[in-house]
């Protein structure tokens, strides 16, 4: 697996804790994200990257940073 893999894999791990934790579906994230349903669960399961705006409207969304979203030590 590369890096990169392995950092998209991190952030969704992320994305989706911190989603579960505020007791929201993927097509609740998504609505809120106007994406799919189906783009949520791709970057949940790492198999999408996500662009730095969409990084951020995800953040803002899950009330978070995006610095707590992505991982330093991958």
């Amino acid at each position: 697996m590369t890096h990169t893999q392995k950092l998209h894999r991190a952030v969704g791990a992320r994305v989706q804790s911190r989603r579960l934790k505020l007791g929201l579906t993927q097509q609740e994230l998504a609505k809120k994200l106007r994406v799919s349903g189906a783009h949520v669960s791709y970057i949940e399961r790492g198999e999408r990257g996500v662009s730095l705006a969409t990084l951020h409207r995800i953040a803002r969304v899950l009330d978070t940073s995006v610095g707590r979203l992505v991982p330093m030590d991958v």
